[in-house]
């Protein structure tokens, strides 16, 4: 074989293996429409460099003697072979975007957590070289003994699945930019340095050249350790901050929200009342005169609206008196059928905050799901509170237009803002653990079931 392709190979098995580590976060990114050509393509375009780049690296060090431990060598060699590896990876990247379809954040993600996942497991196939043939450190002379080529298979399958299990399987959300920018200047200066570190040769004339070596590839193993705990678990620790802080918002605007809709509430049923008994005198004036039969209807429909309206609910419990009250008059505006059966004497161990919330959010997710239906007849939500068995069970049903996608119990969002979406839910299980209790939520034949369980405080 020639040796120009034979330097080729050795070079594409770099961001072929990147690639490889690269499926690990297909189920996260959607695919472009032809991704496979797109991937096709890609891959013969990094054949076609790895030519290149191979003839390119050849006639740049063909002057040098990189055997030899001195400046010049180290420098010009290391630069050298670090620039190709970035332009390789670079090409890796391109390839990554043409398929994904994401943002600059995702990519990101991606090619960075694939380029230091590859990085861990060649560290540690090579380390496994120095030890058993020290000479050869290239990848395709290493596959001359079948025990090499099981042994690389082992470590990168070991490699991959347990930075899979441990790191990528726990974390979503990888398409968020601001979150992305935290870490992404200290990552990509890890990536850098470990491509020039890459890029340096022990000189085989020095006669601790293995031991060199060997430090080299611990160094690159550590740089891409750290890189991936920056990755994975700083930037996991940055979300939760991010959504704790959002919690803390949506709390302290539905306790604003609930003394507004207790006021307001208030505010309307005294006003109905009033315009109530207004209507009640004209129609009784009206029906005496005997003379309009028209406005004596028109007068009735008048009262029955407002009778609609000056609704309210008596639970046994204040804030849920106000929460159901409030959603009712919702769905009346948007021609829903909301049946209520609620006990609430019950829920007095609960601050009115949280009531107003669990309820609430439980509601207004039914009302988003249910408007959308056409057809008004379907437009159904049934909500109910009962006590038993030493448990407090909140039951809420509706009908949909589309089935909800489920990922770890949470139904996804159809909106294209992904970010602010299902913490209305998380808020909701925070209440519910915050008492002890649990929250569950599934769907079938159409109707959507959201279950609370809360141990009854006596």
């Amino acid at each position: 074989m020639p040796s120009l392709t034979i330097r080729a190979i050795n070079l594409l098995f770099v961001p072929l293996e990147m690639l490889l580590a690269t499926a690990m976060f297909a189920k996260q990114f959607r695919r472009r429409k032809l991704w496979w050509l797109w991937l096709v393509l890609g891959v013969a375009v990094l054949v076609g460099a790895c030519y290149f780049l191979s003839w390119l690296k050849n006639v740049m060090l063909a002057s040098v003697d990189v055997q030899l431990f001195d400046l010049k060598s180290f420098a010009v060699s290391c630069l050298v072979t670090g620039v190709i590896d970035l332009i390789l990876f670079l090409i890796y990247g391109a390839v990554v975007y043409a398929v994904f379809d994401t943002n600059w954040a995702g990519l990101t993600y991606i090619t960075c957590a694939s380029f230091l996942i590859q990085n861990l497991a060649r560290c540690l196939y090579f380390v496994f070289l120095i030890f058993r043939d020290p000479d050869k450190q290239a990848m395709l002379s290493s596959f001359e003994d079948p025990v090499n080529i099981v042994v690389y298979v082992l470590v990168y399958v070991a490699v991959f699945l347990a930075v899979y299990f441990i790191f990528v399987r726990k974390y979503s959300g990888a398409e968020d930019s601001d979150l992305i920018k935290k870490i992404s200047v200290p990552l990509v200066f890890i990536i850098l340095i470990n491509l020039l570190v890459g890029g340096i040769n022990a000189p085989r004339s020095n006669e601790w050249a293995s031991a060199i070596y060997l430090c080299l590839l611990f160094s690159r193993f550590f740089l891409c350790g750290i890189g991936l705990v920056m990755q994975f678990l700083i930037l996991n620790w940055y979300k939760m901050k991010f959504e704790q802080s959002v919690l803390q918002q949506i709390m302290s605007q539905q306790k604003e929200q609930y003394k507004i809709a207790q006021e307001s509430i208030d505010t309307v049923n005294i006003n109905a009342h009033d315009l109530k008994k207004q209507i009640n005198y004209i129609l009784k004036a009206v029906q005496e005169s005997g003379k309009n039969a028209a406005a004596e209807s028109e007068l009735a429909g008048m009262i029955e609206s407002i009778s609609l309206l000056d609704t309210t609910y008596s639970t046994g419990n204040k804030a849920l008196d106000v929460t159901l009250t409030e959603k009712s008059r919702a769905c009346l505006k948007k021609k829903i059928t909301l049946s209520i059966i609620a006990d609430g004497k019950g829920l007095d161990f609960m601050s009115d905050y949280d009531i107003y919330a669990l309820f609430g959010n439980a509601l207004d997710n039914a009302i988003e799901a249910v408007e959308r239906i056409a057809e008004e007849e379907e437009r159904i939500i049934s909500f109910s509170v009962r006590t038993g068995n030493g448990v407090i069970s909140v039951h809420v049903e509706n009908t949909y237009l589309e089935s909800p996608n489920f990922v770890n119990g949470m139904p996804q969002t159809i909106k294209s803002d992904k970010r602010v979406h299902g913490f209305g839910v998380r808020s909701m299980i925070n209440i519910a653990k915050k008492y002890g209790g649990n929250l569950t939520m599934n769907a079938s034949a159409g109707v959507f079931y959201l279950d609370v369980i809360l141990p009854l405080k006596t």
